[in-house]
């Protein structure tokens, strides 16, 4: 098996598998697929995501001892692997759709975080009281 092959479901380096790889259906070693993720020609899990792929292999690398920074760089091109390219994120009804989130822009008229501030009185130059010195002027 060549060096840095990697699991085209799993992103596993093919090397770190105990088994050598998963296994075709005429009993072959698959060069794409690990056996956790490939067996006698099918993927021991069809309906996963690349999400749900990315969230179980973050999981399992915590499990194992990896920092979650390091689980989360491990994972992270999982979508981008031979199984998920020609895939849909939110081909399974289990997996929600990505949305992009725009955060609202500011204008003094919206709702937005700033204009729920309390306003500060707004005091006058000659407005004395507001101003807490005690210098009052005799009319």
């Amino acid at each position: 098996m060549a060096k840095g092959m990697m699991c085209q479901s799993c992103g596993m380096p093919l090397s770190k598998d105990p088994q050598g790889g998963g296994t075709n259906a005429d009993g072959s070693k698959s060069a794409m697929y690990c056996s956790y993720c490939y067996q006698n020609g099918a993927f021991t899990a069809p309906d996963i995501t690349a999400v749900q792929m990315q969230e179980f292999v973050v999981a399992k690398l915590k499990e194992m001892h990896y920092p979650g920074f390091i689980a989360k760089f491990f994972a992270k091109n999982i979508p981008s692997l031979e199984r998920w390219k020609n895939v849909s994120v939110s081909a399974s009804p289990v997996a929600p759709a990505i949305e992009t989130v725009v955060p609202p822009v500011y204008t003094p008229a919206s709702d937005s975080i700033v204009s729920n501030i309390p306003e500060a009185p707004i005091v006058s130059p000659r407005d004395e009281s507001a101003s807490g010195t005690g210098d009052q002027e005799s009319a």
